[in-house]
């Protein structure tokens, strides 16, 4: 177009072939040629061409196609979570327990055929390390009946004992020993004084076969101070399991283990769930314990009742008392004195020693032992390690609903981290609701065994998962905690 007018404003000023004619007027007077040419040509073209051709081609392609290939196959969040609170922490600690117990009271009867007792008893215990209070109580005694298991102590009676004065913490475990009462209602409890006496002397002879050497041994025979005394007892039945595991060894062989327990007197265990296991039951027998509160060296006072009477020093030996061992003080090697005046009666008993205390573990509440066989399915498994210690533990929590009936399996990762594992759970007050272990083979070790259990739990809130290592081989060792909620 800009060519098209530049040339049209050009042709005016050009001049055709046909337009040739010779000016022949040589007329001298007309010699003003003109020469004033137009030179103003209009040479202002218009320049200002429109070049805003719309160039812009869309090469905005939509290359946002979906290249972002799925690799993460499950991106949703478990359905719960489980939590490691403690790790690698100590459940057992040592507290330097002091125990202070007294008692009085009166004898119905005549010496040697007592009839009856009546009198009471205070027992106290308190944590020197913080001096918090263990037990704090009173109770009142009852003793009835003549003596049947000890025809030649000074009495024997069956004991019954009623609180009278309670300020315990939970801890208390009421000291049946010194109190002769049972929290439990599993004991039958006495209160004996057994009179002094020499114990029967016994000889023993034996030939080596190499040498032909004869050797004679020869024990007993030693004066057995009078003693004021708890026992008591409790009927229980006995029980044996036999399981067999591989080995693993060379020639594919089985190799076995059995061992054995007793029940409580409530009744014989439960045998189910014991896997592989073939178990039987013993006719079981009666528990007794004695726990002596005062030893009496020598006490015969030379009386016309011919008894021993009145009072000494807890494992004070006397002149008249040959060697003899465990002249020391009672079970637990404490220090007591024992009066016995007439038809009074009057102890005291001090102790301190050192008591184990366990974190995260309260067999007060009563718990149940796992009978499950074999490994649950799991909707979360964790995997952790373990140091290998008596004393340590893992402690895992899982927010639980009342109603909520939830698995648990532990299990071996490798051959050169394997262990014996156990587990407990504990309920949102804290009581061990139930023990697991030895519930089926594990995946990794000879002859391990490992724990699961089925529960329902009885409470919302959190419930803890304690691990702990039974038997290992190493020092550090890892295992895997499954859990499933229905």
């Amino acid at each position: 177009m800009r060519l098209l007018l530049l040339a049209a404003l050009l042709l005016p000023a050009c001049d055709g072939p046909d337009d040739k004619s010779e000016d022949t007027d040589t007329d001298a007077a007309d010699t003003d040629t003109d020469t004033d040419t137009d030179t103003d040509t209009d040479t202002d073209t218009d320049t200002d061409t429109d070049t805003d051709t719309d160039t812009d081609t869309d090469t905005d392609t939509d290359t946002d196609a979906d290249t972002d290939t799925d690799t993460d196959t499950d991106t949703s969040p478990p359905p719960f979570e489980i939590t490691l609170v403690e790790d690698d922490v100590r459940f057992i600690e040592e507290d330097e327990v002091e125990l202070v117990a007294s008692g009085s009271g009166v004898l119905t009867g005549s010496a040697r055929a007592w009839t009856s007792f009546a009198g009471t008893a205070t027992v106290y215990s308190a944590n020197l390390d913080d001096g918090s209070v263990i037990c704090d109580f009173d109770v009142n005694l009852t003793g009835v009946g003549a003596s049947t298991m000890c025809p030649d102590c000074e009495f024997d009676f069956d004991m019954d004992a009623a609180l009278t004065r309670d300020a315990s913490s939970a801890s208390c475990d009421y000291e049946t020993r010194l109190s002769w009462l049972d929290t439990t209602e599993r004991y039958d409890t006495s209160m004996q004084y057994i009179h002094s006496y020499t114990t029967p002397e016994y000889t023993e002879t034996w030939v080596d076969e190499r040498t032909g050497e004869v050797f004679t041994y020869t024990w007993g025979g030693y004066l057995e101070p009078a003693r004021f005394q708890s026992t008591y007892m409790s009927a229980y039945t006995g029980y044996y399991y036999y399981y067999d595991y591989d080995y693993g060894s060379e020639d594919g062989g089985d190799s076995g283990y059995s061992g054995g327990g007793s029940g409580g007197s409530d009744g014989r265990p439960d045998d189910t769930g014991m896997g592989p296991d073939t178990g039987g039951y013993w006719g079981g027998g009666v528990y007794e314990e004695s726990f002596v509160i005062a030893r009496v060296p020598v006490m015969d006072d030379g009386g016309s009742d011919g008894r021993d009477s009145g009072t000494s020093e807890f494992g004070d030996g006397g002149a008249d008392e040959p060697p003899r061992p465990d002249t020391g003080g009672g079970d637990w090697g404490g220090d007591g004195t024992v009066t016995l005046d007439g038809d009074t009666l009057a102890w005291d008993y001090t102790e301190t020693e050192w008591v184990k205390r366990f974190l995260y573990l309260d067999e007060t509440c009563g718990y149940a032992t796992s009978r499950d066989t074999g490994s649950y399915p799991s909707a979360v498994t964790v995997s952790e390690d373990l140091r290998c210690d008596d004393s340590a533990i893992d402690v895992w929590s899982v927010d639980l609903l009342a109603g909520d009936t939830f698995t648990v399996t532990i299990d071996t990762v490798s051959g050169t981290t394997a262990f014996f594992p156990a587990f407990w759970l504990n309920g949102p007050d804290s009581c061990t609701e139930v023990v697991a272990f030895d519930n089926y083979t594990c995946s990794y070790g000879r002859g391990y065994r490992c724990p699961s259990v089925e529960w329902t739990a009885d409470a919302d809130g959190a419930w803890q998962i304690a691990v702990m290592p039974v038997e290992c081989g190493r020092e550090v060792v890892e295992y895997t905690l499954g859990v499933d909620i229905h």
